[in-house]
């Protein structure tokens, strides 16, 4: 087992996706590594964060049982507004690709609406909250008008991640008679 220092050189060294993914399996062998990882997010060193969030999210996604006990500090790191985002974006994708627990579901709604209607929001960060949200509406179907008026609301500005998304769940919408206002 590499001690705490000589693990955070490795994953600063993890520049390529060959190191980050022995970085991934040794996370996904041995619990205790993902914990590790998982406690550089509260470090000074930025580069280091944005790194292990890297990791952490590859392994989250193939291992969802990892952050069963992190969803409440996960809930709460996501919505820092000093957040970087990479960060932000390594944690909805895998929001995206996990499931979330019900008892999350109204604050991922929340602040994914929040990420999509913040003009200074990163493209990614608002395409992954778009398809989130997308996702819940199959539990939460009274939230459709909501998405649809959010898209809408963005479609004049938005960068071409945001509209490729936008314009596959409109596009899902008008399928299912769903109307949409400006006709995407």
């Amino acid at each position: 087992m590499l001690s705490d220092y000589e693990l955070k050189q490795w994953i600063l060294d993890s520049k390529t996706s060959k190191k980050r993914d022995t970085i991934v399996q040794l996370m996904l062998t041995e619990t205790i590594v993902f914990d590790t990882v998982f406690s550089f997010l509260k470090d000074e060193n930025q580069q280091l964060v944005q790194y292990a969030v890297g990791s952490i999210s590859y392994a989250a996604v193939h291992q969802p049982a990892l952050i069963k006990n992190k969803w409440k500090w996960i809930m709460e790191y996501i919505q820092n507004n000093q957040l970087h985002g990479a960060v932000r974006r390594c944690f909805l994708y895998v929001l995206e690709n996990t499931p979330i627990p019900v008892k999350w579901h109204g604050q991922v709604i929340d602040f994914c609406f929040n990420f999509i209607n913040k003009p200074t929001e990163k493209v990614a960060v608002k395409a992954y909250a778009l398809t989130i949200i997308e996702k819940l509406t199959v539990l939460y179907p009274e939230l459709i008008p909501e998405l649809i008026g959010s898209i809408e609301m963005n479609m004049e500005h938005a960068q071409p991640a945001f509209l490729s998304r936008a314009k596959k769940i409109l596009k899902k919408y008008r399928k299912l008679n769903i109307s949409t206002t400006n006709g995407f």
